[in-house]
């Protein structure tokens, strides 16, 4: 069943719940959106977002939900980018027998790309590096879904260089402290500690330092259960950024959807790279974004237009995807005729086209398997917003419906 849209209105969401052959993929729509929802967002009577959070990993993730639940009072508006998608809900170590083969890591470590790509999955790299690490886990969540447990706050030798009131806020009651108690580190580990074995390796370590570097001894900080009865094992509920931001986009969705997209406050987009900020004036205040968007549909588009045959010849008018849509202005005669083309970087295939808004039908679409798609259009009423919809677009990876919107005004050459 197709997934309403976040504005009112009775037709389907542009991406239904898709399947694979094996599964599904209900949750990933339900917190994500796409480039065309987030414009929309912007429509008439919106707010602009107040916040961009680039990266929808362990701490991206984190501090948009905080951004989300703080900024309340404020009705902050936060958009999430992250190049990644949607992988899993929770910690790899939550799911039942774990996952199994190597999606929690990197074949092997690098310094930078070596044109292999992302590795299992989602394993990339993000700069070159002088160190070889494993790189970053590009989806929502990121490296949170697979961290190992271990969290040592910074001592005070290793606070000591840095800024008085950071290292107020780390070591006061809303720093390490209820971060311990939020990702499960907080309680002591009796199962460790009241042990004999224990307190004699305590004894005989403490007695020989400093030795090699080692100036002191401290219980291991586990995220592990540490009370009876069931002390030492790992949680059910293994931490991870991910149910944090899930958990803000559904209360979100449920709590300031009133008027659809146009009153939510925060936003999750996948698939999205940021190469750039847009700046302005002589302050270098921040404009725009300069982004890369894959979702199907959207990234892999490179130029939509309409063209109508008139005493001039035929000819295109662009038809942006985002933003203010591209006004037809030529009249398709008197059974209001027009042609819209869709050109993709990549070939793709697509189940049907209809429109799925205003008032035209579509007589024939040609293309499928091939860059240039054509579809053809009759009874375009004048003085309208129209959208064509292309459904079960699949470029080879992604699969989705493209709505193409178009303005027709005869007459108008301004927009």
């Amino acid at each position: 069943m197709p997934i309403q849209e976040l504005i009112p209105g009775p037709n389907p969401a542009r991406d239904d719940i898709q399947q694979t052959a094996f599964a599904y993929e209900v949750v990933g729509r339900y917190i994500c959106n796409n480039w065309q929802e987030i414009a929309a967002a912007q429509g008439s009577g919106a707010y602009p977002f107040d916040v961009v959070v680039i990266g929808a990993g362990m701490f991206g993730a984190y501090c948009a939900e905080k951004l989300y639940r703080f900024g309340s009072a404020s009705a902050l508006r936060i958009l999430l980018l992250d190049a990644g998608a949607f992988l899993l809900q929770s910690h790899i170590q939550n799911l039942p027998q774990q996952l199994g083969g190597k999606i929690g890591g990197p074949n092997y470590l690098r310094m930078r790309d070596d044109a292999s790509g992302a590795q299992n999955v989602i394993w990339g790299m993000p700069w070159i590096s002088n160190e070889a690490f494993p790189g970053l886990a590009y989806c929502v969540g990121g490296r949170s879904l697979f961290w190992g447990g271990w969290s040592p706050p910074l001592t005070d030798a290793d606070l000591a260089n840095w800024p008085a009131d950071t290292r107020g806020y780390l070591k006061g009651s809303d720093g390490y402290a209820n971060t311990a108690e939020e990702i499960g580190t907080a309680t002591t580990t009796d199962f460790i500690t009241k042990s004999a074995l224990f307190n004699a390796m305590t004894n005989a370590i403490s007695a020989a330092i400093p030795l090699d570097g080692i100036t002191e001894v401290n219980e291991a900080p586990l995220a592990v259960q540490g009370a009876p009865p069931r002390s030492g094992l790992f949680a059910f509920d293994k931490f991870s950024s991910a149910p944090f931001i899930m958990d803000a986009l559904r209360n979100d969705v449920s709590r300031n959807a009133r008027y659809g997209v146009l009153s939510r406050r925060i936003f999750l987009v996948p698939r999205v790279q940021v190469h750039r900020l847009n700046l302005t004036g002589n302050t270098g205040s921040i404009s725009g974004l300069g982004a890369g968007i894959a979702l199907a549909g959207d990234g892999i588009i490179n130029n939509t237009n309409t063209i109508s045959g008139t005493a001039a010849g035929s000819f295109g008018i662009d038809l942006p995807l985002t933003g203010n849509p591209g006004i037809e202005c030529r009249t398709g005669g008197a059974s209001g005729n027009h042609q819209v083309m869709v050109t993709f970087a990549v070939p793709v295939t697509f189940t049907f086209a209809g429109v799925t808004s205003g008032t035209g039908s579509v007589t024939t679409a040609t293309g499928s398997g091939t860059t240039t798609v054509t579809v053809n259009l009759t009874g375009v009423a004048n003085a309208q917003k129209i959208t064509v919809t292309l459904f079960g677009v699949d470029d080879g990876t992604d699969t989705g419906n493209l709505g193409i919107p178009m303005g027709v005004l005869v007459g108008d050459t301004t927009g």
